[in-house]
């Protein structure tokens, strides 16, 4: 096509253009304002859309994560307290080693998980008592196996002078039990007391591993107030056992006053 005809065909679409309303070209310009703000509208809420289902899957993770530390973190505090007990449990004689071992144990595998979930800050303080309830079992231990030793040995030899008075004395190393006696029943006061000590030591600990656990389930705690309460349960708890001491002890003093 030559110069002239592209001017020609220029000049045709010129024209065309100019017999077109200006009312049309107020529409066009106009649905071309409308459609950038559709599409910019549309770009604005698909970032809100977006931010909001990011917000919300954060907070369904955050909802699922402190719903699994509840369960854990419950356990856990129940785990402590059948373990503290136990060290209550090791003064009865009668109860197997193998009955105080598994309930000291049964809390190992709520351990193991609350090692997945807990701050360090808070697991310092789970391996404090941790440690100190292990300490005082094992010691325990040792003590049930020498008081039930002395005990089966002055029995024994108890039996022996009930079968053969005779054996008393005489280079039979066999003489009167009641002291022995007495002094095996001291010693389990003793250890009765200690491990009752022990235990309100545990529970002084335990109370700030709940405080610990409370702040990292974000639940507000008035520290005033739960020390009141905590301090107030210890005395309870130790006007209690000196009770129960007390009453232990008259029963060794009537028994030695009885037999002597």
């Amino acid at each position: 096509m030559t110069s002239s005809g592209v001017l020609h065909v220029l000049d045709t679409v010129l024209a065309l253009i100019r017999t077109i309303p200006a009312t049309f070209w107020g529409v066009v310009v106009g649905s071309g304002f409308t459609l950038a703000g559709i599409t910019l509208t549309n770009q604005a809420s698909a970032r809100r859309l977006t931010q909001q289902f990011e917000h919300e899957r954060q907070i369904r993770n955050q909802d699922r994560e402190l719903a699994l530390k509840k369960e854990i973190f419950l356990e856990l505090l129940e785990g402590f307290t059948a373990a503290a007990n136990t060290l209550v449990q090791a003064t009865n004689l009668t109860i197997s080693d193998q009955e105080i071992t598994a309930a000291f144990n049964a809390r190992l595998p709520t351990m193991s998980k609350a090692r997945l979930v807990l701050s360090v800050e808070t697991l310092a303080k789970v391996d404090i008592i941790n440690e100190r309830i292990q300490s005082a079992v094992n010691k325990a231990m040792v003590m049930r196996e020498e008081i039930r030793n002395e005990d089966a040995k002055t029995d024994a030899e108890e039996n022996a002078i009930r079968n053969n008075p005779s054996l008393i004395g005489r280079g039979s190393g066999i003489g009167d039990m009641r002291p022995r006696r007495r002094k095996t029943m001291e010693k389990y006061l003793t250890f009765r007391k200690e491990l009752v000590a022990e235990q309100q030591a545990v529970n002084v600990l335990g109370s700030d591993i709940i405080l610990a656990l409370r702040k990292e389930l974000n639940i507000p705690t008035d520290r005033e107030a739960w020390a009141l309460l905590s301090k107030a349960r210890y005395e309870r708890r130790q006007a209690y056992d000196h009770e129960l001491n007390t009453m232990i002890q008259d029963q060794i003093d009537k028994k030695t006053r009885a037999e002597a």
